[in-house]
This record gives C-alpha cells, structure tokens and sequence, in this order.
C-alpha cells in the first residue's frame, strides 16, 4: 500500500496547485493516508525494533518489510540492476523516493507508535477545513485534540516533510500545511 500510495502521488503531482483550498485538502487527504499506511507499519516493526540497533540494522529490517520480505527485495533489487545494467548505469540498493527522509519519519514514528493513530482524525478535520468555511468554534475544537499530545503534529510535520520532498510535490504544500496548523493552535488563545 506505501509504494501504491507514493506511485499514485508521484503520478499526480502535477496537477495539484498548493494555491487552491481544495487541493490543499487534498494534500491533507495525502498525509492522511501516508499516516493510515503507517500505523500497522510502525506498529509490527515496534515489536522487533531496539533502540540499541545500528542505522544498517534499521535499515535492512525496514527495507525487507516494505518490499515484502528478503527474498521478493532481492528478487526485485536483481531485476532493477539487471535493467540498469543493460543500460550502462551503475547498480544500486532497491529504496522508496526519498529513503533517507523516510527512515527518518519511521524512526519518529517509532518513538509513539500507537500515538500515530491518534494523528488521523485532526489530520482529516484539517482537510475537511480547507474546503469549508473557517468556523472559529470548530477551529478551538481542532486545536484542543491537537495539544491533546505533542505528537499529533509532529506526525502530521514529519508525513508532510517525507511526502512533498520524496513525491517531489511543491514545498508550498508544506508551508502550506505548516501555517494552518499555526492558525488553528491560535484559535486556542482568542
């Protein structure tokens, strides 16, 4: 489902306009998902992760687990270097876009992971926001499940950062992102 998703946002990027409120809730439908995607990721991968693993560790239990296991990633890294090959470049590890920032998101994730589920709803609330009219009330509302837990919008930042920087989706989306929630933890204090 992760590599479904980030194909069909690469495959899409271009026609979404970080200047349009409806795109925007769509980019928040984006993140929703990623997040969705994440939970039972994180949650399995929890309970095999120590904190005392090396980075290389991380990194070859992750990359099994997203390609489906050892064999089908070697499998699948052989093909594509194979094909590489063929065509005179140099052979590489097999990685979803942006592998790096990814490895980082899941390690964050990993610090909470049951606190990632807990992301979804005000996540989806930001995205029903965009494409309705600011209502005040409901904005205090969405700010208290935010500070419900620091974690709601660390998660929902990191997503955004992986998923506009590996989909290569403009930063404006980001920024964009970033301001609404500002907004609404304001909407806290008036």
């Amino acid at each position: 489902s992760l590599r479904e998703l980030l194909g069909a946002i690469r495959a899409t990027k271009g026609e979404l306009d970080p200047n349009k409120l409806s795109h925007m809730a769509i980019y928040s439908s984006i993140i929703l998902s990623f997040m969705l995607v994440m939970a039972p990721i994180c949650s399995q991968i929890s309970d095999i992760y120590n904190h005392d693993m090396t980075q290389e560790e991380y990194e070859k239990i992750l990359r099994y687990y997203i390609w489906g296991g050892r064999e089908s990633y070697i499998q699948r890294r052989n093909l594509k270097n194979a094909v590489l090959e063929a065509t005179g470049s140099e052979k590489t590890e097999l990685e979803l876009p942006g592998w790096s920032d990814f490895i980082q998101a899941s390690r964050t994730f990993l610090d909470a992971p049951s606190e990632l589920r807990e992301a979804l709803i005000p996540c989806r609330e930001i995205s029903l926001r965009c494409i309705s009219s600011i209502d005040p009330e409901f904005d205090k509302l969405l700010s208290l499940k935010i500070k419900k837990s620091n974690r709601i919008n660390q998660f929902i930042i990191t997503s955004s950062t992986y998923l506009y920087k590996a989909t290569g989706m403009p930063k404006d989306f980001h920024h964009n992102i970033l301001g609404i929630i500002e907004s609404i933890e304001g909407a806290s204090t008036k």
